[in-house]
């Protein structure tokens, strides 16, 4: 066989080729998952539920008597979501500059509901600080002094750990998404690295992966609410990281209209040859006087109540629930509409639960359930 030196050269290039290329590609391959290992998950901002007593973050229900409503938040730094500029003068074309155990975040809550317009929705807040995040099994969500760090304040010189400045507390901003015209804020900068040297300081325990974030939010007083009228669609309260790089919003979600004496059981909706037939179910009634029946053509459109007059308990200072139909005989078939059932007790306070969406003559309602519906009629 004759020796060919190309192609002898050619096999030998290709061999060390071929490693490098396969280097290449695991280098492109490991890249991603050491940044996304970099990354770290903040998770939602949880307030406590007062009904079920525990903290949670969908639809949690609230007084609305002027008191204070706690949250908590964790917080998990990283050099790419949560490094400060003002902090250590750091400097983003310096690899080794500021620190990534730095941050500015801003907790938000909204403030003034924009349908209807002015209506009223979290008035300050207070009880800044950093806490253990073992607050979340706390069956007690204002004991904070057992799981404290330290507390977020007006600087008063420059070894705080967590900083409010003056001016950004409670500040009224325009509310640019969601369902407020306004909202309050505050800014909070913390720094675990005051000397900068890429090491959580002395004193501050097992931070992270154990940091949360722990403030209160003051609900409209009864006169506000009796003067300024109902908060209407979903309420939030939220904290945002202070970058652009920030990944968004973290919220938390209220039951617009608070804490009542009502526990319900079912509320559904469903379209009929002469309106569209409502029904509901209570597990128990304790000081409930009755209910009303809003409906809107939009989920955040206006709420016309459509019963004319109160539809009274069955059982009112019964632990023992009941089952109610109402039927809307003025719905427009085929005709989509987003009903509330709003439950009223012997306080004054009320609550508002859904929306139940149907449409009028067509053969299924959303999200109702099949069940056997109660005889029609006007709350039998």
């Amino acid at each position: 066989m004759k020796y060919d030196v190309k192609e002898s050269w050619r096999r030998l290039f290709k061999s060390p080729m071929r490693v490098v290329l396969a280097l290449v590609v695991l280098a492109l391959l490991l890249v991603p998952i050491a940044v996304q290992a970099d990354l770290k998950t903040i998770r939602a901002v949880d307030s406590w539920d007062f009904p079920s007593a525990r903290w949670e973050n969908g639809n949690v229900r609230i007084p609305w008597d002027g008191g204070w409503v706690p949250f908590v938040h964790e917080l998990v730094f990283d050099s790419q979501i949560l490094e400060d500029p003002a902090v250590c003068g750091y400097d983003p074309n310096i690899t080794d500059s500021g620190t990534e155990w730095a941050g500015t975040f801003y907790y938000g809550l909204y403030h003034v509901d924009n349908a209807p317009l002015g209506a009223p929705g979290f008035q300050e807040s207070r009880q800044w600080s950093l806490v253990d995040c073992a607050m979340y099994d706390s069956d007690d969500p204002f004991d904070r002094a057992s799981y404290f760090i330290t507390e977020c304040e007006p600087p008063d010189n420059v070894d705080d750990w967590c900083v409010v400045e003056t001016a950004d507390q409670d500040v009224e901003v325009p509310c640019t998404t969601g369902n407020c015209e306004w909202e309050i804020v505050t800014t909070v900068k913390v720094n675990l690295d005051l000397d900068c040297n890429h090491v959580i300081d002395p004193g501050l325990g097992a931070v992270p992966p154990n940091l949360c974030f722990y403030a209160q939010a003051r609900t409209p007083t009864p006169d506000q609410i009796t003067a300024e009228g109902m908060w209407a669609q979903t309420l939030q309260a939220r904290v945002s990281q202070g970058l652009e790089e920030a990944t968004g919003d973290r919220t938390v979600s209220f039951d617009h209209t608070g804490v009542t004496a009502v526990e319900l059981a079912a509320f559904d909706a469903a379209p009929q040859d002469n309106g569209v037939l409502l029904t509901w179910e209570t597990a128990s009634e304790v000081d409930n006087l009755g209910f009303n029946i809003y409906r809107a053509d939009a989920q955040v459109g206006a709420l016309i109540k459509i019963n004319p007059n109160l539809i009274p308990a069955k059982n009112l200072g019964s632990s023992m629930g009941a089952a109610y139909s109402f039927l809307d005989d003025s719905a427009v078939p085929g005709a989509t509409y987003y009903y509330w059932l709003e439950d009223l007790d012997m306080s004054g306070a009320s609550a508002k639960h859904g929306p139940v969406i149907v449409q009028a003559g067509a053969a299924k309602a959303l999200p109702g359930r099949r069940r056997p519906p109660p005889m029609p009629g006007n709350a039998y």
